[in-house]
């Protein structure tokens, strides 16, 4: 009996062994069907733009450039060329992106995925002394940035709209008083003076006109 239990458990232990690898294998099956769809949608995509002739208001030479980037691209990014998952994702990504251009027929969008694909490259490639001289040339610009930000800092604080706001945010902190407020008022009176001064002349005005136009 007791022989008999330990293959019932045994040939149990197999079925379950059986089961996870059938699943396991499905698993792996459906994502290589996914990555192998994937792929032979941009072989597919790629031939397609190739072989279509597409109305477009480049010009012939702007479409030859826009074939040319496309094909450049195409051999850094395509996601058939990288077997690391990781990698091979952000191709797709970019891709997507440069595919999207290419349809719009965006000739900048895609210098600009070349350049960044081209600095990644060189950057890539750079030796530790290389690199130490690129970031050196990197921080003098930002420290060249941060000086001309300061510069504008200060010549914003020496306007008269700077003055202005100090001496508003001065007043309402000691006085509690809303010196904008205070002006706005002071500005709509003489605003008022002066519309009452212009109504009395302009009936003055009228009253002198119409004695000189009575017979």
């Amino acid at each position: 009996m007791d022989a008999l239990k330990r293959k019932k458990r045994a040939l149990s232990l197999l079925e379950d062994v059986e089961r996870k690898v059938t699943h396991e294998f499905a698993e792996e099956r459906r994502k290589t069907e996914d990555t192998e769809r994937e792929a032979s949608g941009f072989s597919e995509h790629f031939r397609r733009q190739q072989e279509e002739e597409h109305q477009s208001t480049l010009g012939e030479e702007g479409e030859e450039e826009l074939k040319r980037l496309y094909r450049k691209l195409v051999q850094k990014f395509h996601p058939d060329l990288t077997r690391d998952p990781a990698l091979r994702e952000k191709h797709s990504r970019i891709m997507a992106a440069v595919n999207e251009a290419y349809e719009k027929r965006d000739l900048e969008a895609l210098h600009k995925y070349l350049h960044e694909a081209e600095q990644e490259e060189e950057i890539a490639r750079e030796t530790a002394e290389e690199k130490l001289a690129r970031l050196r040339v990197y921080y003098s610009q930002v420290l060249s940035t941060i000086t001309g930000l300061e510069w504008e800092l200060q010549e914003a604080q020496q306007s008269d709209t700077y003055v202005l706001h100090e001496k508003v945010v001065k007043a309402k902190e000691e006085e509690g008083t809303d010196l904008l407020q205070e002006m706005a008022d002071k500005l709509q009176a003489e605003i008022r003076d002066e519309t009452q001064m212009l109504n009395q002349l302009l009936a003055r005005y009228k009253r002198r006109l119409r004695s000189v136009e009575s017979p």
